[in-house]
C-alpha cells in the first residue's frame, strides 16, 4: 500500500508540476509590461506548450536520478575505503558522515544506514564484514568472515 501511494504521488507530481509551472509562467508573462522611455511598448505573451515543460521536467528528473545513482556508488566506495583503512573500530553515524561525506554536508545521520545497507548488498557475502554495533554505530571486521568460513567447513 505504501509503494502504491508513493507511485501515485510521483505520477501526480509528474503530471501537475509542469502544468503548475506553465501556469505560473503564463501569469507572470501576461502581467509583465515592456516600457520604453516610460511608455508602454508592449506586453510579453505566453507561447509555450505544456508538452515542452513536461519534457524538460522529466529530463530534469532523469538527470537527478542518474546523478544520485553516481553519487550513491561513489559514497559506497568512499565508505568501504574508510572502513578498510580503519578496521575493528566502531564508528558512529556522525563520524562516518564527517569522515566520508565531509563536515560541510548537512544530511540526516540515518542516511548512513541506507548507504551501509547498499554497501552490504554490493559486497554480497562479504557484507557481513560491516557489523552494526547497537547504539554505537558500525564496525568493519574481518573476524566474522573468518569464523563463518571456519564453521562452514564443519
Amino acid at each position: 500500500a505504501l509503494f502504491v501511494g508513493a507511485l501515485l504521488c510521483g505520477v501526480t507530481l509528474g503530471i501537475y508540476t509542469p502544468w503548475f509551472l506553465c501556469n505560473i509562467q503564463r501569469f507572470f508573462l501576461t502581467k509583465t509590461v515592456i516600457l520604453e522611455n516610460g511608455q508602454d511598448a508592449g506586453v510579453l505573451t505566453f507561447t509555450g506548450e505544456g508538452a515542452e515543460f513536461v519534457g524538460q521536467f522529466f529530463l530534469g528528473m532523469l538527470l537527478v536520478i542518474v546523478t544520485f545513482g553516481l553519487y550513491a556508488a561513489w559514497f559506497q566506495v568512499k565508505m568501504l575505503q574508510y572502513f578498510m583503512s580503519h578496521t575493528e573500530r566502531v564508528h558512529s553515524r556522525g563520524q562516518l558522515l564527517d569522515r566520508v561525506w565531509g563536515d560541510h554536508v548537512f544530511i540526516e545521520e540515518r542516511t548512513v544506514d541506507v548507504h551501509v545497507k547498499r554497501l552490504r548488498e554490493a559486497l554480497g557475502d562479504a557484507g557481513a564484514m560491516v557489523e552494526t554495533v547497537r547504539g554505537a554505530g558500525y564496525r568493519f571486521t574481518v573476524q566474522s568472515v573468518v569464523v563463518r568460513t571456519a564453521l562452514s567447513g564443519l
